[in-house]
């Protein structure tokens, strides 16, 4: 894009920024690993047993999540992302969505939630609020965008708001010892990360494929395009209604077992956060009314090919693996039931 410098300097701006937080944090936990006499400070196993003050919890937990959060991103550490999104090539976009969000999440889980639970516990009604902001706040600002690849950046801010959420729930059911809901929430929150990462990368496939006939990103530049692209049609329409969280696919799954969990421990967050569902709706409706129907606005006298043979796999392998995880999560959740036992075990929370 044309402002890929500024997009990239402020990417590395907040993820070396991220990466001092999560490396100051690491430095701290090695120090107490070998004060208490561990050797192999690289396991999570090993660092899982360690014994930390609800001081030194906090410490780290601030420190380990300032640069797992800034990476999913949460409000409002997201602003580097719409930039990221918008001025990188259709591959970057896909990678961002599909891979690099989730790392966030997956440390938090992986890494702060073991070693330093009472401190993100401390934490946590911060991150609720946040967390909140994100789904609802995110979602609002994601109506008035212009720019496709910027919308849809900004819906990805929503959704991932809810796994910030789901983290913060999780804690709140080890501490009142509910395993079903606990459970429930851990389901939610790993599929919620991976159906966001196959429904975000379809529809930034979709965007790129457009941007590669037109050249143009600009909403308002577009219409009527379901005359001369059906298929493109179909699969943009799919991953629209994919994440505005239709039932029978998979975000819908994530979505309402992390508002189902939330609401039997806080009904007033499962009650904001379903709000959600409202404007991810309208603003993914809107994006194909604009896009899909209504009068022809071609000025360039720009010729719409449907999608090629090998765009058409892409994008169906995409949809099958959208709609099998949404009417088949258990295959999953039995996978995930296990760990979620072992985790609502092993976490040490007063």
């Amino acid at each position: 894009g044309t402002e890929r410098f500024y997009a990239a300097r402020k990417f590395f701006i907040y993820t070396f920024s991220g990466s001092i937080f999560l490396l100051l944090g690491l430095i701290f936990l090695i120090q107490q690993s070998k004060a208490q006499g561990i050797i192999d400070y690289f396991s999570f196993v090993s660092l899982a047993q360690l014994q930390l003050s609800s001081q030194d919890q906090l410490i780290l937990a601030i420190l380990l999540s300032l640069g797992f959060l800034i990476k999913m991103p949460i409000w409002p550490l997201h602003t580097w992302l719409p930039h990221a999104h918008t001025q990188a090539p259709t591959g970057g976009s896909v990678m961002l969505a599909a891979i690099m969000l989730k790392v966030g999440g997956y440390g938090m889980l992986r890494l702060v939630l073991p070693v330093a639970a009472q401190g993100l516990f401390l934490i946590a009604p911060y991150l609720q609020i946040t967390s909140v902001l994100a789904i609802v706040y995110i979602g609002l600002v994601t109506l008035v965008q212009t720019d496709m690849k910027k919308m849809i950046a900004y819906s990805s801010v929503a959704h991932m708001g809810f796994v910030s959420l789901g983290l913060c729930m999780l804690l709140q059911a080890k501490h009142q010892q509910d395993d079903l809901t606990f459970k429930l929430i851990f389901d939610g929150l790993y599929i919620q990360m991976i159906s966001h990462g196959f429904i975000s990368s379809g529809l930034f496939f979709c965007v790129g494929m457009i941007y590669k006939r037109t050249h143009s990103r600009a909403l308002f530049s577009y219409g009527g395009l379901s005359q001369f692209m059906p298929y493109m049609t179909a699969s943009f329409i799919f991953f629209s209604l994919a994440n505005s969280a239709l039932p029978g696919t998979s975000g819908f799954v994530g979505e309402f077992l992390i508002i189902l969990g939330t609401y039997t421990l806080r009904p007033e967050l499962a009650m904001m956060a379903a709000c959600s569902l409202v404007t991810n709706a309208s603003y993914n409706l809107w994006l194909v009314k604009q896009l899909f129907y209504g009068p022809v606005r071609n000025e360039q006298g720009l010729i719409f090919d449907d999608c090629t043979f090998e765009e058409k796999i892409i994008l169906g392998t995409i949809i099958v693996l959208i709609m099998f995880l949404g009417i088949y999560p258990s295959l999953l959740s039995k996978t995930l039931d296990l760990f979620s036992t072992k985790m609502f075990a092993e976490l040490k929370l007063s």
